[in-house]
Order: C-alpha cells, then sequence, then structure tokens
C-alpha cells in the first residue's frame, strides 16, 4: 500500500431534503480510495451514499450499546 494520501471530498446526504446539507474531507491512502470507489460502483453507489450509511450505522451501533 502507497503512503501517498488522497483527498476526497464528502458530502452529507439525507433523505429528508431541507434537512442542511455539509461537506467534509476524508484523507485516504490512494489505494484505499481506489479500491472503496471501486467497490461503490460495484454495488451502483458512490463514496458519499456508502460513507453516509456506513456512519449511520456506526452511531446506530453505538446507540443501542449505550454510548
Amino acid at each position: 500500500m502507497q503512503n501517498r494520501l488522497s483527498s476526497v471530498s464528502i458530502s452529507a446526504m439525507s433523505e429528508n431534503l431541507d434537512e442542511k446539507m455539509v461537506s467534509y474531507r476524508v484523507f485516504l491512502p490512494e489505494q484505499l480510495r481506489t479500491e472503496f470507489k471501486v467497490c461503490c460502483a460495484r454495488d451502483n453507489t458512490n463514496m458519499s451514499e456508502k460513507t453516509r450509511e456506513l456512519v449511520e450505522k456506526y452511531i446506530q451501533e453505538r446507540q443501542q450499546k449505550g454510548g
């Protein structure tokens, strides 16, 4: 895996279109970003949608554990 970092701008999305949208940056090794992008394409989604899904799942799991 390469040590170079790839910068990715991600937009937070919501089913509620009235909800305010924000963006943030994620720094990933270039190879990890490429693999993530390929996986998302194979799943017919994009990196923003998949990231939102993963963050929502993480929050739900934390809340269920009382965290």
